[in-house]
């Protein structure tokens, strides 16, 4: 628990600490540094840490063995494209790291955008 701890207040250091940077140098190389160790946290995340890691990596599972239909709660063409994913990299933890990037880049790269309108 105390380890956990000292993991998120680190990288909330750490990300203020690159935001600080990237805003007073105005370079968004700080921005990528953010969203990678992002992705990596949240990626490379093991089974049994949060409530939902499990049950994805069930559901990835299931999908990759073309068992769509139990895939329950997962939209079709997600299902899909996470299929065709995990053929070309046959690694559900790549699946996680991937769509953490996504999220993470999406939402940190729009902070970045909107950042001189709100405090």
């Amino acid at each position: 628990m105390i380890g956990s701890y000292l993991i998120y207040i680190g990288l909330s250091v750490f990300i203020w600490t690159m935001a600080c940077w990237a805003n007073r140098r105005d370079q968004k190389g700080y921005v990528w540094l953010i969203i990678g160790v992002l992705t990596l946290v949240a990626g490379l995340r093991d089974a049994s840490v949060g409530m939902d890691t499990a049950n994805y990596l069930r559901l990835f599972d299931l999908i990759d063995k073309k068992q769509f239909s139990y895939a329950y709660g997962l939209e079709e063409p997600f299902k899909y494209l996470i299929f065709v994913i995990l053929k070309i990299v046959p690694s559900k933890q790549f699946v996680l790291v991937l769509l953490a990037l996504i999220a993470n880049a999406c939402i940190i790269i729009r902070f970045w955008e909107l950042r001189k309108l709100s405090s």
